[in-house]
């Protein structure tokens, strides 16, 4: 058993504001060890007084205390958090020991409780605050939007003692799993992620039925586990597709439930087939969300993506209803009110899939359906007999795709116009030629019209025309400014406008802009004046000879001319005084 740490992430209030976002920006950092620990900021609010003041709980807290204290012979206080653990795992390698979880209220002190826990779903409203968790992350999952009837984000709260323990298991969804600790004795989590998954699977199920897998025995067996410890005030972030299992050190509460982002889609497929095949319960429809994600997608980058698992989806219940239609399936009704039906009743009977496009009834068992993939397992009767019921039609499927498919074309076509223009895919950008920044401004145009503000390109787009419209304005008013002088022969004070390193440093920024302004010509020529006239100081600066009157003459036009100002016009102006000739005041 590999004890690998994971980093503390300490994000400030505006950073955890969206924590979707947050774990996907950490995630590169430990997300192979399956998991992160994130300390949230106090500002947050997030409190459980409700359970430390309830009497129930109370006088579980003193039982759970007690027996802690007897059991090692010493002050609860001082038992450390290896002592436990290694207490436990010794027990639970003792024959004869038993290990069946029972409710902690039903517990007595003077006993070995090696699963006392008390759990409890659906929690009161008063005195907690675990709302500010779900807060910041609901407008992310894209379950709670479309399942109003889901259990897929219930809380899920535990108050816990000395020996109290979760066995081995994973998201039935493959979501992400969060656990707060609100207060009391750390935990021990145990996460087992990465190419191990398949062959723990392989090995010991979906389900730890047979009770918890010791990590010393799945070390021996060749698999990696990582431990992590849990402190109060502490999330715990299992990442998808990982199996977790913690231990408790004493007397604790903590909150638990499970979330999907949109990016989920990549492995929807692969968790929809799982999912069929463990026979899990689903909380949700696979179906049904995928659909509504085609109408209100946050993330515009993920849209072909998606355009894939539809089509797959939609393809693959429509194959079916086909089958079953040709083999002898006589019976069939439109249905448009299959989210109406609570989830645990449009369960298929035999894969426990959430049935949303289709399913297969009989009357022979009333209340229960089956998807069409499993519609032979449902009874026995004839397949003449049953009726396939279906939300919507071929005709009515074909045209949601067509349309879905043209709002992937267009956002397809856009951002390959937009990255191009953006020089993002050139190994090379300055062999380029850069685009104008009306052009720029067109793909913002056509992006807003057409909803793709949210995707990452639409703001490096955005930024690009923002910087270029701040150098424009200063360019434009540099210029307007020069040509107003030349026009009406009046004298400015250009040291309050710009030197000539402040106009050099501008020069540069704007020759580093993804695309050209329209007074960057103008402004480059102005430029190279400045600096020919510069350059013909210096050069007169460091010559040997006086200088003819006539070159003076040219210089002293330049320099009133010239809309800078310039540090080498004090070694100009010894030469001025060297000759005859009575210099400018510069």
């Amino acid at each position: 058993m590999a004890n690998m740490s994971t980093q503390l992430f300490t994000p400030t209030l505006d950073e955890i504001t969206n924590l979707s976002s947050y774990i996907e920006k950490v995630r590169p950092l430990t997300g192979h060890k399956g998991l992160c620990r994130i300390k949230l900021p106090s500002e947050l609010c997030i409190n459980s007084k409700y359970w430390q003041t309830a009497a129930t709980y109370s006088q579980f807290g003193q039982m759970a205390e007690i027996f802690k204290m007897e059991f090692f012979g010493r002050p609860a206080s001082t038992v450390t958090d290896l002592l436990v653990e290694t207490e436990f795992w010794q027990q639970f390698s003792t024959p004869g020991n038993n290990l069946a979880g029972f409710l902690a209220e039903e517990s007595h002190y003077n006993e070995l409780c090696l699963n006392s826990e008390l759990q409890e779903k659906n929690l009161p409203a008063a005195g907690y605050n675990t709302s500010a968790l779900l807060k910041l992350v609901e407008k992310e999952d894209i379950v709670k939007h479309c399942c109003r009837k889901s259990t897929h984000q219930d809380v899920v709260s535990n108050v816990s003692m000395c020996f109290s323990y979760s066995p081995w298991q994973t998201d039935a969804n493959w979501g992400y799993y969060l656990s707060y600790l609100h207060w009391g004795d750390n935990k021990t989590w145990y996460v087992l992620s990465g190419d191990h998954v398949d062959e723990f699977e392989e090995s010991f199920g979906s389900d730890s039925k047979h009770g918890f897998i010791s990590p010393q025995y799945l070390t021996s067996s060749g698999f990696i586990v990582a431990t992590e410890v849990q402190h109060a005030g502490e999330l715990v972030v299992v990442f998808p597709r990982t199996y977790r299992a913690w231990l408790s050190h004493g007397f604790n509460h903590s909150e638990s439930f499970s979330f999907l982002p949109e990016h989920w889609i990549y492995v929807s497929l692969n968790a929809m087939e799982w999912s069929k095949k463990m026979q899990k319960p689903c909380q949700f429809s696979f179906e049904e969300v995928i659909c509504d994600l085609s109408t209100r997608l946050k993330h515009v980058e993920l849209l072909p993506m998606l355009e894939s698992v539809l089509r797959n989806v939609i393809d693959a219940d429509m194959s079916a209803q086909q089958h079953l239609i040709s083999n002898g399936m006589k019976h069939s009704q439109h249905f448009e009110g299959f989210e109406l039906i609570p989830v645990a009743k449009r369960r298929c009977s035999v894969c426990r899939s959430v049935c949303f496009l289709s399913a297969v009834f009989c009357e022979c068992s009333p209340g229960i359906m089956a998807c069409c993939h499993h519609a032979k397992e449902l009874c026995s009767c004839r397949m003449s007999d049953r009726c396939l019921v279906y939300r919507y039609s071929a005709g009515q499927l074909s045209v949601v795709v067509e349309k879905f498919h043209a709002k992937v074309t267009v956002f397809t076509e856009w951002s390959e116009q937009a990255a191009r223009v953006l020089m993002l895919n050139s190994l090379d950008s300055r062999s380029l030629i850069k685009p104008d920044l009306s052009h720029l401004m067109q793909l913002e145009t056509i992006a807003k019209a057409n909803n793709l503000t949210t995707c990452c390109l639409y703001r490096l787009l955005a930024d690009t025309i923002h910087s270029a419209q701040d150098h424009s304005l200063a360019a434009h008013n540099f210029i307007e400014s020069v040509t107003r002088s030349c026009q009406d022969d009046v004298t400015l004070d250009w040291s309050d406008i710009m030197s000539f390193d402040e106009l050099q440093d501008f020069v540069a920024h704007i020759k580093q802009l993804r695309c050209n302004i329209p007074e960057a010509d103008q402004l480059f020529e102005l430029f190279g004046q400045c600096e020919a006239f510069k350059n013909q100081i210096v050069d007169v600066s460091r010559s040997c000879q006086l200088p003819t009157v006539s070159h003076l003459e040219h210089l002293f036009t330049c320099a009133n001319s010239v809309p800078i100002s310039l540090p080498d016009t004090a070694s100009l102006d010894k030469v001025f005084r060297s000759t005859s000739v009575r210099p400018p005041i510069f």
